[in-house]
């Protein structure tokens, strides 16, 4: 049994939408599911990954991870870094 769940995206039909990926569970199924529908809806998709830098290795993980997927996707993907601790002194 085919048990597929595909939220009505026809709200965005046609708009180009940018994607805020963090590489969690939410964003990830989010650019996903956009992803499989963006012919079907005539959807323009860019994700942007925002490293934080308060992570480390974990966060260069992250966005190693969300290259990855959108590479696979066929998203393009936008990776900013940010030094928030620097910031925030």
């Amino acid at each position: 049994m085919n048990c597929t769940v595909m939220p009505d995206f026809s709200a965005v039909r046609g708009c180009r939408l940018i994607v805020a990926l963090s590489g969690g569970a939410d964003s990830v199924a989010l650019i996903s599911m956009l992803a499989q529908e963006r012919d079907a809806l005539g959807l323009t998709l860019h994700a942007v990954h925002v490293n934080h830098s308060i992570r480390g290795e974990d966060a260069q993980a992250d966005a190693d991870f969300c290259q990855t997927l959108c590479r696979r996707l066929g998203v393009p993907l936008t990776v900013e870094t940010i030094d928030v601790p620097r910031l925030a002194n």
